[in-house]
C-alpha cells in the first residue's frame, strides 16, 4: 500500500480571522529538514520519497511525501512553528489531503496531533497522543474515518460510523471543533458528520442514572396478552405423534423367539396437534412497561471545553503510518519487522501466522476454511477464504480453530494468488481426510436428523443387534454340538 501525503495544516479561528499555526505543501526540496525521522530501537523504519505520485494535475504544485518500502514502518515528525497557543475561545481546524495510489485490502492514513511531551527521535505506535484523525481500511467491514480524542488520560473515539473513501483519487480531510464542543468532519469540501462532542464521544458520565431505591410495584402488570381463561382444551385433542404403520406387515423370516416380539415401525400421526396453548386476549390489567425512574448523576460534571488542547512550549504534528504493501500494521504489545517474527502464541500446538489455515468454528460461516494473511493485533487476524466464498475480512481469533495446514504465500499477495496456492496444495482434499473433517461430517448429519430419522435410526440398530445375537446363538449351539460328537472340548480350540 502507498500512501501519498499532500497537504497537512492545522491552525486556529474566530469569526473571519485565522491564525494557521502548521502549514507543510511539501513543495520544496527540503521539506526533510522540517521533519524528524524516528530512530525508536528495534525499528525497520522505511523512508519517504518526495514525488507527485502516478497522476496529478501539475508536477510541481502537486509534490508530497510517499511511503516508498514494503514492510517497513513509518515515523515522521514536525514541531508547530509558534510556541504558546491554545484552542480556547477559538475554532480548531486540522486538515490534510491524502491518497492511496492502489486499491488496498488494509491500511489506515490518518494522522495523530502530540502534546508538548513527546520525544521525536522516540516516536512510535505507542507514544501517547492528543488527536487522531484520517481514514481506516481494513477489509469490506472497516472504512471509516477515526477521530479520537484524549480527555483525562483516556482515548475516546466517536460513537458513530463515518465511511470514509475508498478509491484511488486524493481527497482531503477536514476536522473542525468549535468552542461551545460541538464539531464538523468534512471530506472534499462536504460535511459527512457533525454534532456535539458531548453526545457523540464518551467523555463524561451520564447526566442521569436509574433510581437505586425505585423499584417495579408488585401488582405491575406488563403483560400485554394473557390466556383466555373461558378457553378450553377439546376433549379429543390430545393424540399420540407416532403410531403404528397399519400397512406395516410382519417378515416372513421373523422368529419370534430369537428376535423378540414383532413391532410395526411408528410414522407419523396425521391426528397429532401438538401442544395445546389457549388462545390469547388483551390483558385487561396491562398497563404498559415500567419505566426505571432516573435521578440526576452525582458524578456527572460538564466540561464547557472538552477539547482542550493548550501548549506553552512547542507542540507536534505528526504524520505516523505503519506501512506493509498491502497492509496496514497497528503497534501491538511486540514489535514486528518481517513476516517470520508476526506470531503469536495460541492454545493449540498449531501458531497463528500467516499462510495457517483455519476453520471458522462459529458464525454465519461455520465449518468454512480461510487461510490467515495478516496478523492485525493481539485479537484480530485478516483472513481470506476466496476458495470457500469467504470474502478478504478481519476476523476475531477466538473464531478460528487452526488446523495443521499452512500455505506457503508471500506476505500482502493477492486473493487469486492465495486461491491459486490453496488448489495447488489440494487443501479441500486433505483436510477432508482429517479426523477432524470426519466428525464435523457425522456432527452436521446428525444436527439435521429429524425425530423421526433418529428413531429409524434406533429401530435400525435394535433389528441389527437381534441379527448379531441370533447369528452368535447358532454359532454356540453348533458348537456344542460338534463337542458332543467328539466327545468333549478339544484342547488348544474354542
Amino acid at each position: 500500500m502507498k500512501i501519498f501525503v499532500i497537504l497537512a495544516l492545522l491552525g486556529f479561528s474566530q469569526t473571519i480571522l485565522a491564525k494557521i499555526y502548521f502549514r507543510e505543501d511539501f513543495a520544496e526540496s527540503d521539506w526533510s529538514k522540517r521533519w524528524i525521522q524516528s530512530k525508536h530501537p528495534n525499528k525497520e523504519f522505511g523512508e519517504f520519497k518526495w514525488t507527485s505520485g502516478k497522476f496529478y494535475g501539475d508536477v510541481d504544485k502537486d509534490k508530497g511525501i510517499q511511503t516508498s518500502e514494503d514492510a517497513r514502518f513509518y515515523a515522521l515528525s514536525s514541531k508547530f512553528e509558534d510556541e504558546a497557543f491554545s484552542n480556547e475561545g477559538k475554532d480548531l481546524v486540522i486538515q490534510y489531503s491524502v491518497k492511496h495510489e492502489q486499491n488496498i485490502d488494509c491500511g489506515g492514513g490518518y494522522i495523530k496531533l502530540f502534546d508538548c511531551g513527546l520525544d521525536q527521535t522516540d516516536l512510535h505506535g505507542e507514544s501517547p497522543y492528543r488527536i487522531m484523525f484520517g481514514p481506516d481500511i481494513c477489509g469490506p467491514g472497516t472504512k471509516k474515518v477515526h477521530v479520537i480524542f484524549n480527555y483525562d488520560g483516556k482515548n475516546h473515539l466517536i460513537n458513530k460510523e463515518i465511511r470514509c473513501k475508498d478509491d484511488v483519487h486524493t481527497h482531503l480531510y477536514r476536522l473542525v471543533v468549535k468552542p461551545d464542543n460541538t464539531y464538523k468532519v468534512l471530506i472534499d469540501g462536504e460535511v459527512v458528520e457533525k454534532g456535539e462532542l458531548e453526545s457523540d464521544w464518551n467523555f463524561l458520565p451520564p447526566k442521569t442514572i436509574k433510581d437505586p431505591d425505585a423499584k417495579k410495584p408488585e401488582d405491575w402488570d406488563d403483560r400485554p396478552k394473557i390466556d383466555d381463561p373461558e378457553d378450553k382444551k377439546p376433549e379429543d385433542w390430545d393424540k399420540p405423534e407416532f403410531i403404528p404403520d397399519p400397512e406395516a406387515t410382519k417378515p416372513e423370516d421373523w422368529d419370534d423367539e430369537m428376535d423378540g416380539e414383532w413391532e410395526p415401525p411408528q410414522i407419523n400421526n396425521p391426528e397429532y396437534k401438538g401442544e395445546w396453548k389457549p388462545k390469547q386476549i388483551d390483558n385487561p390489567s396491562y398497563k404498559g412497561p415500567w419505566v426505571h425512574p432516573e435521578i440526576p448523576n452525582p458524578e456527572y460534571k460538564a466540561d464547557p471545553q472538552l477539547v482542550n488542547f493548550n501548549c506553552y512550549s512547542r507542540s507536534l504534528f505528526q504524520r505516523d503510518t505503519y506501512v506493509y504493501e498491502q497492509s496496514f500494521c497497528k503497534m501491538l504489545d511486540k514489535d514486528f519487522k518481517n513476516e517470520k517474527s508476526r506470531i503469536f502464541s495460541f492454545p493449540t500446538k498449531y501458531q497463528v501466522e500467516i499462510g495457517r489455515v483455519a476453520l471458522i468454528n462459529f458464525g454465519p460461516d461455520a465449518g468454512k476454511l480461510v487461510a490467515i494473511v495478516d496478523i492485525i493485533d493481539q485479537n484480530r487476524a485478516l483472513i481470506d477464504g476466496t476458495s470457500s466464498g469467504i470474502p478478504r475480512q478481519a476476523i476475531q481469533f477466538k473464531r478460528l480453530r487452526l488446523t495443521k495446514f499452512r500455505l506457503r504465500i508471500p506476505y500482502g499477495t493477492n486473493s487469486r494468488n492465495i486461491q491459486k496456492i490453496w488448489k495447488e496444495n489440494e487443501i479441500d482434499k486433505k483436510f477432508g481426510e482429517t479426523k477432524l473433517a470426519l466428525r464435523l461430517k457425522q456432527q452436521q448429519l446428525k444436527s439435521n436428523m429429524t425425530d423421526f430419522d433418529r428413531f429409524k435410526l434406533y429401530k435400525t440398530k435394535q433389528r441389527y443387534n437381534r441379527i448379531v445375537n441370533k447369528k452368535l446363538a447358532l454359532l454356540k449351539f453348533k458348537s456344542k454340538k460338534t463337542e458332543k460328537a467328539g466327545g468333549g472340548k478339544t484342547k488348544g480350540k474354542k
